[in-house]
């Protein structure tokens, strides 16, 4: 991956204390400005690190929102509908940005917290029954899968540990890695794999994170076998489980006054047929996986418009053609999850 100038902040929502919308609708006379909104779909979207929505072509749900917290966490959205998961800040805020993990249900309308301290992201299984994530260990090498309905731990013992938590009981599987492990994870739709990228490392003011392993693993739940299978960051199961979506230098990425290349590729669960889909410059290391639309067909990609003000242009890619239309300019709300509107 380059290194240089290129400013290693991580772009991710959170969800925080204070003023709580939980559920409710935002007022049409105060929508949030320049949200995405698609044909169809209820997407994840936020504004780091202070709010968070449903977003339907006619109605702006409010999760949580704070105008002032630290730190962030990357939201993530069960394919069907039903979860939604982040986290609040510890409190006090610590140096390094962590958070409590919690879901909510979508259905209830509901928070429910869990008491366990992540590092970085979190990802929920399709069915919303699993939740994979990295822990706080005092080292950013923990990635944790939390079962939500039973209440056992099992442990296997390696340097470093991928672990589930069920959002219902409490369960945390602990399950071994070949080595430390980033903080993007992704499951596939059928809840057997889960493909996740190299570590990540604080800079001097832990503030911000390089990674220091370029690396996309995929991990049998069942068997406990590792593969890395590209190199890049930031990857993302297709619901279709037949792709995983991932960010990559382009081949001729050097730094000068023009912005570092990246690409957005495609590669099989088995790490052949990789592909190019679309590539972007960007003076921030672009470390938000792609969303994928529900049939698999089209993702949508957060490139940053302007770094000093934190704002993204949204793009939306056809996988088949590789056409690309930017569906939004200059936001400061981020895609994360994109499922079929019910």
């Amino acid at each position: 991956m380059p290194t240089g100038n290129v400013r290693f902040s991580l772009v991710a929502g959170v969800l925080l204390t204070g003023l709580h919308l939980e559920g409710q609708s935002v007022p049409a006379e105060q929508p949030p400005q320049k949200l995405l909104r698609l044909p169809g779909a209820t997407l994840l979207v936020g504004d780091p690190p202070r709010r968070l929505f449903l977003v339907t072509e006619d109605k702006v749900v409010a999760l949580q929102n704070n105008q002032g917290a630290p730190g962030f966490i990357r939201p993530s959205f069960s394919s069907d509908g039903s979860v939604v998961v982040s986290g609040l800040p510890t409190d006090p805020p610590e140096r390094s940005p962590r958070n409590v993990v919690r879901t909510y249900s979508v259905k209830e309308k509901k928070w429910t917290d869990h008491q366990i301290v992540i590092y970085g992201g979190a990802s929920i299984s399709s069915d919303g029954s699993q939740l994979a994530f990295q822990a706080d260990e005092g080292r950013p090498d923990r990635v944790r899968i939390l079962d939500t309905k039973a209440g056992e731990v099992r442990t296997g013992h390696v340097s470093s540990k991928l672990r589930i938590l069920t959002t219902k009981g409490g369960q945390v599987t602990i399950l071994s890695t070949p080595r430390r492990t980033g903080s993007i994870v992704s499951w596939s739709p059928d809840g057997r794999r889960i493909v996740l990228d190299g570590v990540w490392e604080p800079t001097v003011d832990e503030n911000t994170f390089r990674q220091v392993d370029p690396s996309i693993y995929v991990f049998d739940v069942s068997t406990g076998m590792v593969a890395r299978i590209a190199e890049g960051m930031a990857p993302s199961s297709s619901p279709s489980g037949e792709w995983i979506a991932y960010i990559a230098d382009a081949p001729d990425s050097q730094f000068t006054l023009r912005a570092p290349r990246f690409r957005v590729r495609l590669v099989r669960p088995d790490g052949t047929d990789a592909r190019d889909i679309m590539d972007f410059g960007s003076w921030v290391l672009p470390n938000l996986a792609p969303v994928w639309s529900p049939d698999s067909k089209t993702l949508l990609v957060n490139v940053s418009n302007n770094p000093d003000e934190g704002t993204v242009d949204i793009y939306q890619v056809d996988v088949e053609t590789r056409k690309r239309t930017r569906k939004v300019k200059g936001t400061r709300h981020l895609v994360f999850g994109w499922v079929a509107a019910k």
